[in-house]
C-alpha cells in the first residue's frame, strides 16, 4: 500500500514540477486558448512585466499579447532541427527579432523594460521553445 501512495506521490510532484516550469495551468487571457507554449512564455513576459506596467494597464492582456508574438516569431523563424547547437544562427535570428519586438512595446506602451529585463524574457523564453518545439 505505501509504494502505491509514494507512486502517486511522485505522480503528483512531477505533474506540479511541470506546470510551474511550463506555466500552463495559470490563470491566462483568452486570446491564449489553444496556444499551449504560448501560455509558457506568458508566465515569463508577466513575471518580469508585473512591477514595470504602469498602474492602470490590464497586465495580463498586455503580457499575453507579448507572448502571443513571440511564440508567433519564433514558429515563424524555426526550421528542422533548429535547437541543436550547429543551427545557432536560427536562434540568434529569434533573439533578435524578439528583442526588435521589445523594444517598440517598450517604446509605444511606455514599459520600463531593461536590457537584463529583455534578456530575461528572451532566454527564458527559448528555453521553453527549445524544449516544446523540437524539431
Amino acid at each position: 500500500a505505501q509504494r502505491i501512495t509514494d507512486a502517486e506521490y511522485l505522480k503528483t510532484v512531477a505533474s506540479a514540477m511541470s506546470a510551474v516550469r511550463d506555466r500552463t495551468d495559470e490563470d491566462t487571457h483568452g486570446s491564449l486558448r489553444g496556444r499551449e507554449v504560448a501560455k509558457a512564455f506568458f508566465g515569463v513576459v508577466r513575471d518580469v512585466l508585473q512591477p514595470l506596467l504602469p498602474p492602470d494597464t490590464d497586465g495580463t492582456a498586455v503580457s499575453a499579447g507579448i507572448a502571443l508574438k513571440i511564440d508567433d516569431i519564433i514558429l515563424d523563424s524555426r526550421i528542422v532541427n533548429w535547437t541543436t547547437p550547429s543551427n545557432t544562427d536560427v536562434q540568434n535570428t529569434m533573439r533578435t527579432r524578439i528583442e526588435d519586438y521589445l523594444h517598440e512595446v517598450k517604446n509605444g506602451q511606455s514599459i520600463l523594460l531593461t536590457f537584463s529585463d529583455m534578456d530575461s524574457i528572451i532566454e527564458q523564453c527559448l528555453d521553453i521553445a527549445r524544449l516544446r518545439y523540437k524539431s
